[in-house]
């Protein structure tokens, strides 16, 4: 008796033995204060094996693109592999390249961009066959990833730090946060209403909120994974949204200095208030302040 043919298979009859496994990766990014472009290139993709064994695929278009443009919903193709991906992969990297690279400020000037490291991997859970398709999104946070040393070095600094999802697996956190509080002294300190007004999420429940801080040699245990800024909407409110979370529970909480994150440092940052959320899959979660 003949067994029927599995349906992955079926599937790639039609095909004439094109059937191959397929994987797409795009690029997301969040946003650091005062920064306007972030221009670089991106060399390759690295994909760790459970084995510990390195999968590198070829991105998509090795020319220099601004980072920034691909904040909100938008999201940039970086990858595209058919059939020479396969295997248990437990993290992604993506590794940049500097050459001609530079950060554009708010106030318009240019300063060359240095690659200080690869970062780390972000975690991975992924296992894909011949037959698989999947697709991903890898979003970079700058505001944990650049580092300003313009004015001993005259340079900015980039360690990536970055996320990843399933594309069509991930949720959203957003809110506003009160204008009064915005608008106290405490908050300000001197300054614009607004300015330096971030958000941080954490895995996890109740995680007391701190800084990004990671020395190379110290790391904070309790890394906050995402950010956005605070900022005003055409109706008066104070919004964020932080997109490309995976599915779990998080702690939020927001600051008022956040745009003195520096990523290699402990800054000791002041939190105003945290929340408890939890995040589903193609949902935004609410949480305001």
């Amino acid at each position: 008796m003949r067994r029927p043919l599995p349906p992955a298979l079926l599937a790639c009859l039609p095909l004439l033995g094109a059937c191959e496994g397929h994987l797409t990766l795009d690029l997301a990014a969040s946003p650091a204060d005062d920064i306007a472009r972030v221009e670089i290139a991106l060399s390759t993709i690295e994909l760790l094996g459970s084995d510990g064994g390195t999968t590198r695929i070829d991105p998509v278009d090795e020319q220099a693109f601004n980072l920034l443009a691909y904040t909100g919903d938008d999201t940039r193709r970086i990858a595209d592999a058919d059939g020479d991906v396969s295997g248990r992969f437990v993290g992604l990297r993506l590794r940049f390249d500097d050459e001609d690279a530079y950060v554009r400020t708010a106030s318009g000037a240019s300063v060359p961009l240095e690659l200080l490291s690869a970062g780390e991997y972000a975690d991975l859970e992924l296992d894909l066959d011949d037959t698989d398709s999947v697709a991903l999104v890898a979003a970079v946070d700058l505001r944990f990833s650049l580092i300003d040393r313009v004015a001993d070095l005259g340079v900015w600094q980039l360690v990536p730090v970055t996320r990843v999802v399933k594309a069509d697996g991930w949720g959203t956190i957003a809110g506003t946060v009160d204008a009064d509080a915005l608008g106290d002294g405490d908050c300000r300190h001197g300054r614009s209403v607004g300015r330096g007004v971030a958000v941080y999420v954490y895995p996890g429940l109740d995680v007391v909120p701190t800084d990004y801080h990671d020395s190379g040699s110290v790391v904070n245990l309790d890394q906050p994974v995402a950010s956005a800024p605070v900022a005003q909407d055409s109706s008066g409110l104070w919004r964020y949204t932080i997109n490309y979370l995976a599915p779990g529970y998080y702690t939020v909480a927001w600051t008022c200095e956040g745009d003195a994150e520096h990523p290699r440092e402990d800054d000791d940052l002041v939190f105003q208030a945290r929340a408890n959320a939890l995040v589903a899959a193609a949902a935004t979660t609410p949480v305001d302040f």
